[in-house]
């Protein structure tokens, strides 16, 4: 099982990180050797699968693919790789604590000089996009920008933002308020 979780996390790690998108070349040629691949389509395994990767993009997926002599080959046929999940319902600015203890004791700078550790967490974990449903003072938004631009491992990020809630009442997650270049917060 470990070595599953490290193939998944590694094949989540190489392919679909903003970060490695970033900081990719866009002639870098990768090859991962799966021993099983579960591809998410509803098929059996597939056994002795090849992944390429082109820069950013996967470009082929499937068994006895021929491997270019310029690709950098990973390892991985005595795991299986699968894609990476997404989470729609995450807080990945805060650690799950006490309640008391996080509106008492905890501000949104200790949330925000935290949040890249459970990023990375996430990531290693297998979830290469999440939905954040709610995080103070736009951690959020700063968290992805920063995941964007490369400077730390994370998920791809959609960002709620606030979450929103009537005066005296409880807050309500998952406000999803879409972000296009023209309406971009941060």
């Amino acid at each position: 099982m470990r070595t599953h979780l490290a193939a998944l996390a590694l094949a989540s790690c190489v392919v679909a990180t903003p970060a490695a998108a970033q900081k990719a070349d866009s002639t870098t040629h990768i090859a991962i050797r799966a021993g099983r691949l579960i591809d998410g389509r509803g098929g059996p395994p597939i056994s002795n699968a090849v992944i390429l990767i082109d820069g950013d993009r996967i470009t082929a997926v499937g068994p006895g693919l021929t491997i270019p002599a310029n690709a950098r080959v990973i390892d991985l046929s005595r795991s299986t790789v699968l894609p990476g999940f997404i989470d729609c319902h995450t807080h990945v600015t805060a650690p799950p604590m006490d309640y008391y203890e996080e509106i008492f004791r905890r501000s949104p700078i200790d949330e925000a000089v935290t949040a890249h550790v459970y990023a990375k967490r996430t990531l290693d974990a297998g979830f290469t996009t999440i939905r954040d449903v709610g995080s103070a003072e736009f951690i959020d938004v700063a968290l992805r920008n920063a995941i964007n631009r490369g400077d730390i491992p994370g998920p791809r990020i959609q960002a709620a933002t606030l979450a929103i809630g009537s005066t005296g009442g409880r807050a309500v997650c998952g406000v999803f308020i879409p972000t296009t270049p023209a309406t971009r917060v941060g």
